[in-house]
């Protein structure tokens, strides 16, 4: 392709100094990791050699695609939405670097809480919803560098979206025909890409509010959103009849009202909190799953194959911004990662946290709370016979349940993590999770002595009671020789 000069107006001039910053954003994070990280000596023979910065922006410029790019002002950290986890996980990035990142996001095994991240303290559905959840954009990026040939075929053929269909990611195990591992996600975003402004999330949010559980709310934003010209009631009602073909029954409207308030409240809560100066909020993916083999993805009653609360989000935002034209891209698929992942488990976090971290922000409510599990095997410490039979049972009892089946092969896996730091922050897990066994070892010490005291006082009770007994026995009798005496 022959360069040539264009205006800095221009779509491509604007796309190349995105390049331009991005490269450079990339050196600056390159500088900011330890010089040894790549080395020979430091990374296990099993690791596929990194994708380097300059290479990624190349792979990149290939596969972006333009058509949804956002008509907005460019987003910047200052002006979007992110939750504070998500500032935490920005800022690991820039401290530890990708792999490490990755690997540290994975679910603590050796916490006292199994569902516990080893980066960040925090319960690890909570992460892997903040990774899911981000806007459209990161999505489609994330489609790109991990379908590639997929994504080149698509953008061949003009089709700029490849719509994974749950029926294509089958997969047959002793013979059952049973769903891919990965986290699947719906991705609900303007046909143009980017979330919403500051004054449409305060609409988004009023048309929640006006659909509460909660008579007084509802009736105030219904007010409020009469006055704007809006009835999002009867438009939202329209949008699930002409979706599912039929209305909602009356268990699920109850439950809708609860959801849509739950989410409103949330949400009015952020705008009420954040700075003015925040202008951009991805709202546009708000449903999702995860599978860790163990959970099959639950398809409910209704033909679209999605959770009703995420169809419900669906039409309040059809209903109210339909200039947006909002679309449904369905079943992004982030897979496990493996070994022979680590390139593609690379790219996807570079864009999670690197050249689209700005267009991030969150909705951190969803259709159900998941959780994905994370497969790694070290082939050059395991023999291939062990290291099926350990994907076997992945496969059969679930991602999640591997390290409790296997405790050793688990801390072999765990080895291929060389950072020094990685073992530092293991070593503090697993010295505070011992001093939790010894609190415990001491509670459970405790409790002996008490039951043990407890039967001591129960003995000396039951020999007071018979003294008692035999005291009032002397006593009966010494009153009735006292009655006798008297007699005569």
């Amino acid at each position: 392709m022959e360069m040539t000069t264009e205006s800095s107006s221009s779509p491509t001039g604007k796309r190349r100094r995105d390049d331009d910053e991005n490269e450079t954003r990339c050196k600056e994070r390159n500088d900011l990791q330890p010089t040894d990280r790549s080395s020979p000596a430091s990374s296990p023979s099993s690791f596929p050699s990194s994708v380097s910065d300059l290479e990624m922006s190349r792979y990149l410029e290939r596969c972006e695609n333009t058509v949804h790019r956002p008509r907005s002002e460019p987003v910047t950290r200052s002006n979007t939405y992110r939750h504070p986890i998500q500032e935490e996980m920005l800022q690991a990035y820039d401290e530890f670097g990708l792999i490490d990142l990755a690997s540290r996001t994975r679910v603590d095994k050796n916490a006292a809480d199994l569902l516990v991240s080893r980066l960040i303290q925090t319960p690890h559905y909570r992460i892997m919803t903040l990774l899911g959840q981000l806007e459209g954009n990161v999505l489609r990026s994330i489609l790109c560098n991990t379908f590639d040939s997929e994504a080149m075929a698509a953008k061949e053929t003009g089709n700029t979206w490849i719509l994974h269909e749950p029926a294509a990611l089958k997969i047959e195990v002793d013979g059952k025909i049973t769903t891919a591992p990965g986290m699947y996600v719906n991705v609900f975003a303007p046909a143009a890409g980017g979330g919403l402004s500051r004054q449409q999330l305060g609409l988004f949010v009023l048309a929640l509010l006006s659909l509460s559980k909660y008579e007084e709310v509802r009736q105030d934003s219904q007010e409020k959103l009469v006055k704007n010209g809006e009835n999002v009631e009867h438009g939202v009602k329209y949008q699930i009849r002409k979706m599912l073909g039929r209305d909602l029954d009356g268990k699920e409207r109850d439950d809708m009202k609860h959801m849509m308030n739950y989410l409103a409240v949330g949400w009015d809560d952020r705008l009420r909190s954040v700075s003015p100066d925040i202008e951009h909020f991805g709202t546009c993916v708000i449903g999702g799953w995860a599978i860790d083999v163990g959970r099959r993805l639950e398809q409910d009653e209704h033909s679209t194959g999605t959770p009703l609360f995420f169809t419900m989000i669906r039409c309040v935002l059809l209903h109210l911004f339909p200039e947006l034209h909002f679309t449904l891209r369905q079943y992004v698929i982030l897979r496990p990662f493996r070994p022979d992942d680590a390139v593609a488990g690379e790219s996807i976090v570079h864009q999670l946290f690197g050249s689209y971290v700005a267009s991030g922000g969150c909705n951190d409510e969803q259709a159900g709370v998941f959780e994905a599990g994370v497969f790694r095997d070290s082939p050059e410490r395991l023999d291939p016979e062990m290291c099926r039979k350990m994907e076997t049972v992945a496969i059969e009892h679930g991602l999640m349940a591997l390290s409790k089946r296997n405790i050793h092969a688990e801390k072999l896996r765990m080895e291929v993590y060389e950072d020094v730091e990685t073992w530092d922050l293991m070593m503090r897990d697993k010295e505070r999770l011992r001093e939790i066994f010894r609190f415990q070892q001491q509670l459970r010490e405790a409790a002996t002595r008490a039951i043990e005291l407890g039967a001591t006082a129960r003995q000396m009770l039951n020999r007071m009671k018979k003294l008692l007994q035999v005291v009032g026995d002397v006593k009966d009798t010494v009153e009735d020789e006292s009655d006798t005496s008297d007699g005569f």
